[in-house]
């Protein structure tokens, strides 16, 4: 399955998509009318339980006939050091230090997505960012960049839990739900929505001891 169509799936696939994703995506995408999936066979999920990916279950299974959980959750998160922008969001990543450089910010602030595995990403979480910066070796730095914040609501209206990962191979996936909130893990087929609905120039790179 191509990018656009593993998309149009995330996108178009899921009954509980809600109406602030939905018109976010429209208006990032104003000239296309994405086709109407074709229904196909859903495996049955496993009882109720946890939400996303990596680290372990978190909270909220998917109700009968397959479909994801919607991740509840503020529309507006704020963190805890003040470092969102209203509208938008800022998204942190830890980086170097035996952590793989996903992410390239170029001199105007611009970013660039390496690879094609799954992109851990944590959302408006910069305390957590912190930390996980303090269990990196040396050369370790935190890549940080604002997204849109009807994004971020859309992540929590389709990511599951990491138990369902292979129930749900296209949809972004709920990491550590026990650590903090709003921390996931996006495939492939995201990140040119992510990268749509990243505020041009605002990437930039966090060196310990200094602040969001």
């Amino acid at each position: 399955m191509d990018r656009a169509n593993a998309r149009a799936g995330v996108y178009l696939g899921f009954e509980n998509w809600n109406q602030v994703s939905a018109n976010a995506y429209k208006a990032a995408h104003p000239s296309k009318t994405p086709p109407t999936p074709t229904p196909t066979p859903t495996p049955t999920p496993p009882p109720p339980g946890p939400q996303t990916q990596t680290g372990g279950g978190g909270a909220g299974a998917p109700p009968g006939g397959g479909q994801p959980p919607s991740v509840a959750g503020p529309v507006h998160p704020e963190d805890d050091n003040g470092c969102g922008c209203g509208d938008t969001i800022p998204v942190y990543r830890v980086q170097g230090g035996g952590s793989a450089e996903r992410i390239q910010v170029d001199a105007s602030g611009n970013i660039e997505i390496v690879g094609e595995g799954m992109l851990h990403l944590n959302f408006d979480q910069f305390a957590h960012a912190e930390y996980f910066l303090g269990l990196r070796g040396p050369g370790a730095y935190i890549v940080t960049f604002q997204v849109q914040a009807t994004f971020l609501d859309f992540l929590r209206s389709v990511a599951v839990p990491q138990r369902l990962a292979s129930l749900y191979p296209d949809s972004p996936q709920i990491d550590d739900p026990g650590k903090a909130p709003d921390l996931y893990g996006l495939r492939s087929n995201l990140f040119d929505e992510l990268q749509e609905f990243t505020v041009p120039g605002s990437g930039r790179i966090i060196r310990p001891g200094e602040s969001c």
